[in-house]
């Protein structure tokens, strides 16, 4: 799992406003690769990132150097320990540079029938179309995936450069995305910016959490609203088995799929079950809760939402919880960061 938000803003000057995003909620499950991607005004996208969490983001590059009203902040998870490169940090850019993507989540019930020779497939059919990716490395990591050039790639590399692929096909992003996920099906949420389509973010949601947040200039999205500020605000839940399209002014959200169906059902006693293991284990991790208390609830290869943030949330802003953020040693000399939770 990863920490990932979204600005979609009419004025402001995206990049500062997701690094301070980024900054509240990166130690929940994140911090060991930090990228900001950001859309200029006449649709040119731009990244930067780097191993480490926020703090040695803003020692290499400056936030308000990065233009555009409209990007995305995304940390990426422990699962990245021993990658040594932020080659495999989001977000990601298509080869011609007119699609960029940030991605969270897992295989999931999807691993046994797609995961990497999915990929692999995937991967070689668009280097024999003549399209490259911008993780591409000739290494030995086995995490991720060996094409037929040789080279290893992420897996949200390879979905970014589908989608845009798709999108020379179609134009139309609501049907690149439904294909997309169609292809290449995980349990994740996914966001795109396109170059033909400033001013919108765009995105898959299978079944994630994903919050957005109305304010004076336009609408931000977040994996957990802490992000937004210390205070609770409102938020709308964009729903899972859905694709959307943010801008300034709204939300438009289609159905992904009658393929899936998603577990509807929240067992009992969970927020009391998730107070109780905090109370019992200090300095415990949001990682631990889910894995250890909420999933335990759910039948097994089922596609399902476990409402681990929604939970930690309503905790954390009704005074129960507190986090404390400590460094933890990441990749090479750049360090993680881990918010430790506790009971007040």
């Amino acid at each position: 799992m990863c920490e990932m938000c979204g600005y979609v803003g009419r004025k402001k000057a995206a990049a500062p406003i997701l690094l301070e995003y980024g900054k509240r909620v990166e130690g929940l499950w994140s911090g060991y690769i930090t990228g900001i991607g950001v859309q200029d005004a006449d649709g040119s996208l731009e990244m930067k990132k780097t191993l480490g969490y926020s703090k040695h983001w803003e020692e290499k590059f400056d936030a308000s150097a990065l233009k555009g009203t409209v990007g995305f902040f995304h940390s990426r998870t422990g699962a990245a320990k021993g990658v040594g490169h932020e080659r495999y940090g989001h977000p990601f850019i298509s080869d011609d540079a007119t699609c960029m993507a940030v991605s969270q989540g897992a295989w999931g019930i999807f691993a046994e029938n797609y995961g990497s020779p999915c990929i692999r497939k995937i991967g070689n059919m668009l280097l024999e179309q003549g399209r490259s990716f911008c993780s591409a490395d000739k290494n030995e990591w086995e995490r991720y995936h060996l094409l037929s050039d040789g080279t290893r790639v992420h897996m949200s590399d390879v979905v970014t450069v589908l989608c845009d692929q798709l999108m020379r096909k179609y134009n139309d992003p609501f049907k690149a995305m439904r294909e997309t996920a169609l292809t290449i099906r995980e349990e994740s949420a996914t966001m795109f910016m396109f170059k033909e389509y400033p001013g919108h973010l765009f995105g898959i949601n299978m079944n994630q959490r994903l919050c957005a947040y109305f304010h004076e200039d336009g609408i931000s999205v977040a994996t957990c609203s802490l992000a937004f500020g210390n205070e609770r605000v409102n938020t709308m839940e964009i729903p899972g088995n859905s694709l959307f399209d943010i801008t300034p002014d709204g939300i438009k959200i289609e159905k992904l799929s009658d393929e899936f169906q998603l577990w509807e059902k929240i067992p009992a006693g969970m927020l009391e079950s998730f107070f109780n293991w905090c109370k019992n284990t200090p300095n415990t991790l949001l990682a631990h809760v889910m894995d250890n208390v909420l999933k335990t609830n759910y039948p097994d290869n089922v596609l399902r939402h476990v409402p681990t943030h929604e939970l930690f949330e309503q905790l954390y802003f009704d005074g129960k919880l507190f986090i404390t953020n400590k460094e933890y040693p990441g990749i090479g000399v750049e360090n993680s960061i881990r918010s430790e939770i506790n009971v007040k």
